[in-house]
Order: C-alpha cells, then sequence, then structure tokens
C-alpha cells in the first residue's frame, strides 16, 4: 500500500508548542485511521477477488528481526556459485563397468583409472500372479492354498508405499498419481488410489495421537499456529502444534479456544469442572455478577460431550457466553486432571484463542507492530527506523541471554524493554504501537524466566508450510477419512524428518508389519532423554 500523498513539514522540538504537538498527534492518529481503512477496503477486495475465482493481491512484508544490519554485505548483484560440485561418496555402486582406450599404440602402459559414477534410476512393475492349488478332501469339500502374508489385496506393499509417497510427502495429486502408475503398466483406478491414500488407515491415526501425547508428555514448550483447511467445499482451519521433535495436524469447522484446548485434551473426551476450571475463570476479565454465577457450578465430572450438552441444557437462560467460558473452563479442567505439565509453555503469535496456560508470544510478529506504520513524514521514518533498530539489537541481546542466562542480566534486559517502550514521539501512531508493546511484555520477556523456550515461533511457520503446499496444490478435502489421513500423514511426515527417520522407510516398515521401526513416540521419549542426559 502506497503512503498518503501529504506534505507534512518537519517541525523542530524547540519551535512545536502543546497546541503544535496536540494538532501533530490527531493529524497523525487521523492518518492511521485512513491507512488502517485502506487496508481494511484492500482486504474486501481480495476476498471479492476470492469469490469471484481471480488471485488477490499478494501482501507479504518480511520481519527484519532475523537479518542482517551489515547493509555492507550486501551487494548489486548475487556471487556467481562454483557449478561444480562434488559427488556423494555415499553412493552405492550398482554396477562396475571398465572402458579402455581405443586404437591403443604399442607401447603404451596402463597407468591406473579415472573414476567417473553415472547415477541412473529404473521403474519397472513387479506384476506377480498367483496360482492358488484347489483339492478336494475325502469328505468332498474343497481346500485353497493359501496367499502369502505379506499380500494384502491386489497392491503390493511398495506401490502402496509409493503411492502414500507421492500424495502426502511430495503433494502430487490423485489423477497424477493414477496417470503416472498407468504409464508404467500398473492397472488402477481412481477409486482404488484414493482408497489407498484414506482407508484402513487406523493404526496411522493411532501412532499420530501417540505423537501428540509423548510430546505433551516431554515437552518445555510447545509451538502453535493455524492456517486454512478447505472440507466439504467450505473454508476450515488446521491447527499446528509442535516442538523440534514432532509436529501434530488437526483441522476443523472452528479456530476457537474451545477446540484448541480439545486438541490438548489429547484421547480424552470428558469435561470436568474442578479446581482448575476455577483458576480458569477467576482469571477471565469477566463480569462480576457473571463471576459469581459461574463460580456457584459445582465440581463434576462429565464422561463426553453428550453428557455436558445435557448439563448445559439444564442451565436454562445461561447465554452463548457463559456456555462458552464455561466449557473451556471444563475443558482445562479435564487436561489438567489427565495429567497436563501446567509448567509447559505455549507460544504463538497473538490469536487469542492460544492464550491458556503459561503463554509466551512470538517476537517477529510482535515487532511487525512497529514494521507496519506507514510514516506520514521524513521524521516519523526516522524514528521508526531508529526504533526498529533498538529492538532488533534488543531481540539480539535476548538470543545471547539464552545461551548463558542469569538474574542479574534478567533484571537489566527487563529494565532495558521499558527504555525502548518509554521513547515516547509525537507521532501517535508510534505511541499506540509502543503502548500495545508493553502491554504483552510479560508473554514478550517469559523467556527471561525460562531461556529454553524459543523467540519466535519459526517451527510452527515451517512445519506448516507442508500443510498451505498440499491446500494449494490439492485443494480441499472432501470425506472426513480424507480430512484425518490428510492431518495423520502430514504430521507424521514432518515428525519423521525432525527424528532422522526416512519417511518413506517409515511407511515400508508399518505396511509390511515389520515393525523394525520403534513407535514415533518411543524414539521422541529417547531423544528427550538422550538430550537432557548427554
Amino acid at each position: 500500500m502506497k503512503n498518503l500523498n501529504l506534505e507534512i513539514p518537519n517541525i523542530p522540538e524547540d519551535e512545536m508548542t502543546e497546541t503544535v504537538k496536540f494538532l501533530f498527534q490527531q493529524l497523525s492518529l487521523a492518518i492511521e485511521i485512513i491507512n488502517n481503512q485502506a487496508v481494511e477496503i484492500q482486504q474486501l477486495k481480495d476476498e471479492i477477488a476470492r469469490l469471484k475465482g481471480n488471485p488477490p493481491k499478494p501482501n507479504i512484508r518480511p520481519s527484519r528481526l532475523e537479518n542482517s544490519l551489515d547493509k555492507k554485505s550486501v551487494t548489486g548483484g548475487s556471487k556467481r556459485k562454483n557449478s561444480s560440485r562434488k559427488r556423494s561418496k555415499n553412493v552405492k555402486i550398482d554396477k562396475t563397468v571398465t572402458r579402455k582406450v581405443t586404437n591403443r599404440p604399442k607401447g603404451a602402459k596402463t597407468k591406473g583409472y579415472r573414476e567417473y559414477t553415472v547415477q541412473n534410476i529404473s521403474v519397472k512393475t513387479e506384476n506377480i500372479l498367483y496360482r492358488l492349488e484347489n483339492i478336494q478332501l475325502p469328505d468332498g469339500s474343497f481346500v485353497t492354498a493359501n496367499l502369502p502374508d505379506s499380500v494384502k489385496g491386489h497392491f503390493g506393499i511398495e506401490l502402496q508405499q509409493y503411492i502414500l509417497y507421492m500424495s502426502y510427502e511430495m503433494n502430487i495429486s490423485q489423477s497424477k498419481i493414477k496417470t503416472f502408475l498407468e504409464i508404467i503398466g500398473i492397472d488402477i483406478s481412481d477409486g482404488e488410489v484414493n482408497n489407498i491414500l484414506i482407508k484402513d488407515k487406523e493404526k496411522f491415526h493411532e501412532e499420530k495421537e501417540n505423537i501428540l501425547e509423548a510430546g505433551l508428555e516431554t515437552a518445555n514448550f510447545l509451538v502453535t499456529d493455524d492456517t486454512g483447511a478447505r472440507h466439504g467445499g467450505d473454508n476450515g482451519y488446521a491447527n499446528h502444534i509442535g516442538n523440534d521433535f514432532f509436529a501434530y495436524f488437526s483441522s476443523s469447522d472452528s479456530k476457537s479456544r474451545i477446540n484448541f484446548l480439545k486438541i490438548l485434551r489429547g484421547k480424552h473426551i470428558d469435561y470436568i469442572l474442578n479446581e482448575a476450571s476455577t483458576d480458569y475463570i477467576k482469571k477471565l476479565k469477566i463480569s462480576n455478577k457473571l463471576r459469581k454465577r459461574l463460580s456457584n457450578i459445582s465440581f463434576k465430572t462429565y464422561k463426553d460431550k453428550d453428557d455436558w450438552d445435557s448439563f448445559v441444557k439444564k442451565l436454562g437462560d445461561s447465554t452463548k457466553k457463559q456456555i462458552k467460558i464455561l466449557t473451556e473452563a471444563a475443558l482445562i479442567g479435564s487436561i489438567v486432571e489427565h495429567g497436563f505439565n501446567t509448567d509447559l509453555v505455549i507460544l504463538s503469535d497473538e490469536a487469542g484463542q492460544f492464550n491458556v496456560f503459561l503463554h509466551s508470544l512470538c517476537w517477529i510478529h510482535a515487532e511487525r507492530k512497529i514494521n507496519r506504520i506507514i510514516p506520514i513524514n521524513d521524521l516519523e521514518s526516522e524514528v521508526i527506523k531508529t526504533l526498529e533498530g533498538d529492538i532488533w539489537e534488543f531481540y539480539q541481546k535476548l538470543k545471547a541471554y539464552k545461551k548463558n542466562p542469569n538474574e542479574a542480566q534478567s533484571e537489566k534486559l527487563s529494565m532495558e524493554f521499558d527504555c525502548i517502550i518509554n521513547k515516547k514521539s509525537n507521532f501517535e501512531a508510534v505511541n499506540k504501537a509502543l503502548d500495545n508493546l508493553y502491554s504483552i511484555k510479560k508473554y514478550l520477556l517469559l523467556v527471561l524466566e525460562r531461556p529454553e523456550i524459543p523467540l519466535n515461533n519459526n517451527i510452527s511457520e515451517n512445519d506448516i508450510r507442508i500443510y498451505v503446499t498440499k491446500r494449494k496444490v490439492l485443494g480441499g478435502t472432501r470425506s472426513e477419512d480424507g480430512r484425518k489421513s490428510r492431518d495423520t500423514f502430514l504430521s507424521l511426515t514432518k515428525t519423521c524428518k525432525k527424528l532422522g527417520l526416512s519417511f518413506m522407510d517409515y511407511l515400508h516398515d508399518r505396511l509390511s508389519l515389520n515393525n523394525e521401526i520403534p513407535s514415533l513416540d518411543t524414539i521422541i521419549r529417547r531423544q528427550i532423554i538422550c538430550r537432557e542426559n548427554p
């Protein structure tokens, strides 16, 4: 979005009267409102374009926090990389061919060989016809020979493995998978490809849920974010939860706090009103009348959603807000009752649904409050530039603190943060952004108490890209099996990568029932132990 074409003079500080300062701030505020309205108008235009099937206007504003301030290293052109590269020494040699010099002169002697590796691939089918003997017993009945235990249907393990890999790791559409298979000689229908991708995947779904259980059990922190996820032709949301050891995706029609708490609840389906529920309600900013009414609810366990809905109906004239708060409280009660570590830090952007338990905020998202301000003149532009520099330098100090935390440095950094925020200016938009930053200070500086947590949610941003790519390339899902399988296999492929496992090998191991690769939740627990006890 372009700046407004306004010429606002740079008035020296010593020449600004109180009236001029007031007018200056009011003008700055008015321009900010106009700019915000321009953003909203553009968003509405983008939505209209989307409904018409047209692409929206791209709006990418990268953060400067992770970029180097050393501009001297930036050149006008890119350096040409050396096109030659050493071939991997780990290439398995399947065949060795010795070539002799032709037209060899008399007296020439062989002085060794120069090795030249060529990598190639052979794609071929292996279609097996099993002739199962039929025998007739003396009593007249018939017995037929059995198929091998490894045969599960008309499509072999390796074929199923490649279909799953091409879809969930490589984001190839079902129609393209079918076309490729037909080219190499596989007779398969669209429905059979779809069945291999989404049907009878209970053991994979179970392993995915075990991943979340192990992650919640062993983690010091979680990062979380959400993205769009179409299903059944409607817009929905996919929530990501993870850390350095696992990634877990769960899609639904809602991005509410209730939905997020249901994910944290894991395999459990009960609703529990207990002391943790009461503590949650006390922390909410609600009216005393509402707080008093909610506090009169007695402690109890409700075994499932039907049981909970029956209880809610008995509340009579309760408002939607009351029911929402009470449901959140009951979910938190269930989460805590089943052993959730309340010292676990949940790091996110500023989306309100994630603000439960110990909450930390991403610095890159916070810095955008300053980064997205559109200056009204050169003076405000310079103020913003200086402020961004201060924030970036403070961010680097936090990174250094994480490596060597100590109480004295923690207090110093907290005071330095206050100093940055207290640098008020004559520009209302800047002051408003600083006030906003100060209001989330405890979330941004939780790292001073818990230096093991990240300063940003890049882990979540990186993990969720595979989901975004799949949505953009393949669209949404239509059946509940499709939605569930999408979430499961994207969780498994990202978790395998974090654990240093080949997703292809993992699929073959599970499909063949070899189970030589331990369950992923077991590997997560082992790696956590190895990290804590090197």
